[in-house]
């Protein structure tokens, strides 16, 4: 796949999102490039500072500078950033970076609503000490629903990333950070966005999974291996052509 078949295929699944309503904002991806790469990502607006993965900070900062692809109806956010030499693919890092609270439908889903929303939530979850609630009066029954007031959420992100030229021991060339930026668990090869859009959408959002035909539709790739036989002696994520 080259550098302009990813922006394609990246396009297409941002409109067809935005279209269903699935997302409620988006930032078509763009090229450009540099003396010997090309670059596949979403506009950047403005420089941000570093931030840590798996942090509120980081995923505030991410939507408050609109630094997505896509926002979804809950405040998640999907990123691709894509990196080519002569048509080849040489890096790339997607990234599904969940909401950390919980929030109604909003009648103004706009990006700006929603990250007022978020920041309404957050600051009330933290003034009324959310995290206590259980511990306050007498011991719940069992069979007691979950409060609805709880709205802070624990949501690991998750990136897939590929880095040929960083393989090694404990860093295979594709490779999937789960909730931590130390954690990287070996993946067969480099995940495509088609691929990596269906797996976001069949293990977390089941309901538009199943109701959006389109998201089914999208073809499965499958990209050259490139994991390491010592890295297949343990587990690793695995899918068959």
């Amino acid at each position: 796949m080259s550098a302009q078949d990813a922006r394609r295929e990246i396009s297409y699944i941002v409109t067809s999102m935005l279209g269903s309503g699935l997302a409620v904002d988006s930032n078509p991806p763009v090229s450009y490039r540099t003396a010997t790469h090309t670059h596949v990502v979403w506009p950047s607006v403005a420089p941000i500072p570093p931030v840590p993965f798996a942090s509120v900070a980081g995923y505030r900062c991410f939507l408050e500078n609109r630094q997505y692809n896509l926002l979804l109806l809950d405040g998640a956010l999907l990123q691709a950033s894509l990196t080519f030499h002569r048509d080849q693919l040489v890096k790339q890092s997607l990234c599904y970076y969940p909401c950390p609270v919980s929030f109604p439908p909003q009648e103004d889903p706009a990006p700006l609503s929603i990250i007022e929303s978020i920041d309404e939530i957050l600051f009330n979850a933290i003034e009324r000490l959310e995290w206590l609630i259980p511990l306050q009066g007498e011991e719940p029954h069992a069979t007691e629903p979950i409060p609805q007031e709880y709205s802070l959420r624990m949501r690991a992100p998750l990136r897939f990333d590929y880095d040929p030229a960083s393989q090694g021991p404990l860093h295979p060339a594709a490779h999937l950070h789960l909730g931590d930026q130390n954690c990287r668990i070996p993946v067969y090869a480099p995940m495509s966005f088609v691929n990596f859009v269906r797996f976001i959408f069949r293990h977390y959002y089941r309901d538009g999974w199943l109701s959006h035909a389109f998201l089914m539709a999208l073809p499965a790739r499958s990209p050259a291996r490139c994991i390491l036989r010592e890295d297949e002696t343990e587990l690793f994520l695995e899918c068959l052509p």
